[in-house]
Parts: structure tokens; C-alpha cells; sequence
């Protein structure tokens, strides 16, 4: 990769490296709550796992087209169009993993009937 496309990659990692944090402790939280919370804590590794790697996946990407867009000689409209279709594929990527962890926080809940507590 190119200086271009470094330094867009490297700009767009560190505007993450908060979230990247959180990922870790939710990370963390899971594998220390995994005997406790079997179902939650698959769930919550699954939907970080899926958001930390298309997070990386979209920022190479990005930065791949960044970098190529001057060698390969694309129109501005061309550039926009892959920017624009990476974007939309991360984001419904990170819908799938958010999906996850929503799956995670209500999986195995206690329901109320009346005056009895249901497990589902």
C-alpha cells in the first residue's frame, strides 16, 4: 500500500481506537462470563468478533481504493461509487453484528406470568 493509503488507513484506525477499546472489554467481559453465561457471552464474541473485523476490513478496503484511485486512473465518480458501496456493505455488516449482541442481551431472560417467573 501506498503513503496515500497508509496514512487514510492509519487516520481512520485511530478515529476507531475508542471503539476498539470497548471491543476489547466486551471481549474480556465475555470469555470471564462464559461458564456463568454460556448462550451471552457466544453471543457477545460473535457480534464483537463481526464489528471489530469489518471495522479493519472496511478501513483496508477504503484505504485500498484511496490509494489506487490516482494508478488506476478512475473517475471521481467511480471512487465515489466504491467508497460509497463499501460503506453500505460495512454498515450492513455491523447491523449483523449489533444484531448479535442485542440477540446476546436478551437470550435465556426470566418472563413474568402473573405471580410465576418463566425462564424462556
Amino acid at each position: 500500500m501506498g503513503e496515500e493509503g497508509t496514512s487514510y488507513l492509519l487516520q481512520q484506525l485511530m478515529y476507531q481506537a475508542p471503539t476498539f477499546l470497548v471491543y476489547l472489554i466486551a471481549l474480556i467481559l465475555a470469555v470471564a462470563y462464559m461458564g456463568r453465561a454460556t448462550t451471552p457471552s457466544i453471543l457477545t464474541l460473535a457480534g464483537v468478533g463481526v464489528l471489530m473485523v469489518t471495522s479493519i476490513g472496511v478501513a483496508l478496503a477504503q484505504a485500498a481504493i484511496v490509494d489506487s484511485r490516482h494508478d488506476d486512473g478512475r473517475h471521481p465518480e467511480e471512487f465515489a461509487r466504491l467508497m460509497r458501496l463499501t460503506g453500505i456493505a460495512g454498515s450492513c455488516t455491523r447491523a449483523v453484528g449489533l444484531g448479535l449482541l442485542v440477540a446476546a442481551i436478551f437470550v435465556g431472560r426470566r418472563r413474568v406470568f402473573g405471580d410465576r417467573d418463566v425462564r424462556e
